[in-house]
């Protein structure tokens, strides 16, 4: 789906400007990916590029590597891995293909899908001990602060998220840090020849029967990293047990295809999740719960839904009762469920209902404040604005179950947490998820420098221009929906009322949002009314497209946006006036509105703006 984009700015004799962007959830780090590569050096460890593409990386084709006289054999390489992967189906093309049956019942079909891909990969989820979070705001972030204070309690944490900033690796991180360029290609490709050896069809060829065995697949069924692992830790088994080509696909359907690139990345976690050992693994859904590839765990410790809101619509539902419907799929038996405080009361109905209806233990996450006895220090958070009081909360709860359980099972704690009393937990019953913040109180120190070390780019993030124009601070957020934008402007206003003090910056904001999208309904939060104090007063106005900019760049091949296709004026112009409408402005006169080609484009605008007001 496309996006959102805002940028908002200060600009006055040297001091900050502030560019709030709003992405949305599929557009936020393609913009964000603008932001961080244009206006200063990326702060996501382990994404910077290792080398330099001159050209874009050939997909190795299964039809060329089926035959054993080959001249040259493909590149299997961390980019021609990425290039492969996004050749295959996107989630936005996938997410059309479902708009005419959304409201049919593909949770069985999907699901029995990707549960014949682990099966044919030989891969046990259920050797995983998993968080998983589902929620249309923060989930993001939720799943950020969990990692965090486990990973800080002396724990070895898996965290899987979605989407990506600056390189297609942040969505699998182990112990906090982005899986390597290697153990990615050796993870995609083995997975490739393995799909391809018992029988998946690749993308436009057939498939492999074993008879006909390629030399990179009869690798991966005798090296180190394949299926004759034996390690307790390894995600695979011997070959002899690997299902054959033979085996029929799913129920009388055609044979599978290779899975798109949501569902590729997910096994591809799930792989080197179960091949590193890890104590716990953090899961975040991509789209909805009930039919997303996450939700084919069957046996998570406990599960949460943060904030709903109006998003995916054409696939989730049309109404908030739906979209809860559809995120509370992750509900497992007897599995203790958590909701973020402050949810609607006809959403939150529908969790609830779907709970009892699953026999899922269902709890309102209590607020972060609760945690801290009378006249104890308050919780720091890493991550700013009010808004992530909510997500902390829901952390919290989905942290100290989790603990409880290992407790329950006697597996002890790290030396980390080797201080917490016997009395930690209280009464606490998981069977009936009693959950009380008094029972957690006072929390570890680990979870409370856990809490306050998150760091979670492009979420309530302040990032200044490189000089010469250090004078435009840019203000990134994640938020996608009407009433997270709203939040995000909040946060804003009082961060760059802060930032400014006593001066009188310029203000400018840079939009663009697709045609999957109301625009108005988007920008109403800046629209002219007494609470936006800040906001309503814009100089300029940049309406910019999804291009970033107008020739390739070369870095991580996974931040090539294929099919971003050419400038639309017609849908530009429907924006602005859009936009002079909201505003009561006569669009025949000069309100510093203003179209911009490329994201890139609207940012030399605003450095231009900084030049101009030294």
């Amino acid at each position: 789906m496309k996006g959102v984009r805002f940028s908002l700015t200060h600009i006055r004799n040297h001091h900050p400007i502030p560019l709030p962007f709003v992405f949305s959830r599929y557009s936020p780090l393609r913009a964000c990916r603008s932001v961080t590569r244009t206006i200063a050096k990326p702060h996501i460890t382990g994404c910077a590029p290792t080398r330099s593409m001159s050209t874009r990386p050939s997909f190795p084709s299964p039809s060329m590597s089926s035959s054993a006289s080959s001249a040259t054999p493909a590149p299997r390489d961390y980019e021609s891995a990425v290039a492969t992967l996004n050749n295959l189906q996107s989630n936005e093309s996938a997410i059309a293909a479902w708009v005419s049956t959304r409201r049919q019942d593909l949770s069985v079909t999907l699901k029995e899908e990707m549960l014949e891909y682990v099966r044919r990969l030989d891969v046990d989820i259920n050797k995983l001990s998993i968080i998983h979070v589902a929620g249309t705001k923060g989930k993001g972030s939720t799943c950020a602060f969990v990692e965090s204070m486990l990973r800080h309690s002396g724990y070895k944490t898996g965290l899987y998220t979605s989407p990506h900033l600056l390189c297609v690796r942040e969505r699998i991180r182990i112990n906090g840090q982005l899986i390597s360029e290697e153990e990615f290609a050796r993870h995609f490709w083995w997975i490739w020849d393995r799909l391809i050896h018992t029988g998946t069809t690749p993308p436009g060829g057939q498939a492999h029967n074993q008879t006909h065995t390629t030399q990179a697949q009869a690798q991966a069924s005798s090296s180190p990293s394949s299926s004759t692992q034996t390690s307790s830790s390894s995600p695979t088994s011997s070959s002899s047990s690997s299902p054959s080509s033979s085996s029929s696909p799913v129920g009388s359907r055609p044979p599978l295809g290779m899975p798109q690139f949501f569902r590729y990345l997910t096994l591809l976690a799930f792989r080197a999740f179960l091949e590193s050992g890890l104590d716990v693994v953090v899961l975040e859904v991509g789209v909805g719960g009930r039919t997303d590839a996450t939700n084919i765990a069957e046996a998570p410790i406990v599960t949460g839904v943060s904030p709903l809101g109006y998003d995916h619509m054409n696939v989730l539902g049309d109404t908030l009762e739906e979209i809860a419907w559809e995120k509370a799929g992750i509900f497992k038996h007897r599995v203790p469920a958590f909701s973020s405080p402050g949810q609607l009361p006809g959403p939150l109905g529908v969790l609830q209902k779907r709970a009892v209806d699953v026999s899922a233990p269902f709890a309102l996450s209590p607020a972060v404040s609760e945690y801290v006895r009378e006249g104890g220090e308050p919780l720091r958070l890493g991550l700013d604005g009010e808004f992530q009081q909510v997500n902390a909360a829901l952390a919290l709860a989905l942290c100290n179950v989790w603990l409880h359980d290992q407790k329950r099972r006697n597996k002890g704690f790290p030396s980390a947490l080797s201080g917490l009393p016997s009395s930690w937990g209280g009464d606490y019953d998981y069977n009936i998820n009693n959950y009380a913040a008094q029972q957690f109180s006072p929390l570890p120190h680990p979870l409370r420098v856990g809490l306050a070390t998150t760091h979670w780019p492009g979420r309530a993030q302040v990032q200044r221009m490189a000089a010469p124009h250090d004078n435009v601070h840019i203000y990134l957020d994640g938020a996608h929906t009407p009433e997270s934008i709203a939040v995000c402007r909040q946060w804003f206003e009082t961060r760059s009322l802060k930032d400014s003090a006593d001066q009188t910056p310029i203000r400018a904001i840079i939009f663009n949002c697709g045609k999957g999208r109301e625009p108005r309904a988007l920008l109403e939060s800046f629209g002219p009314n007494e609470e936006n104090a800040v906001a309503a007063k814009l100089d300029h106005v940049f309406v910019t497209t999804f291009t970033l900019r107008a020739a390739k760049y070369r870095e991580d091949p996974s931040t090539l946006y294929r099919g971003r296709g050419s400038v639309d004026p017609t849908w530009q112009a429907k924006v602005v006036s859009q936009w002079h409408a909201l505003r009561h402005d006569d669009p025949r006169e000069d309100h510093g509105v203003q179209g911009c080609a490329t994201m890139e484009g609207a940012l030399q605008a605003v450095k231009k703006l900084s030049q101009d007001n030294p």
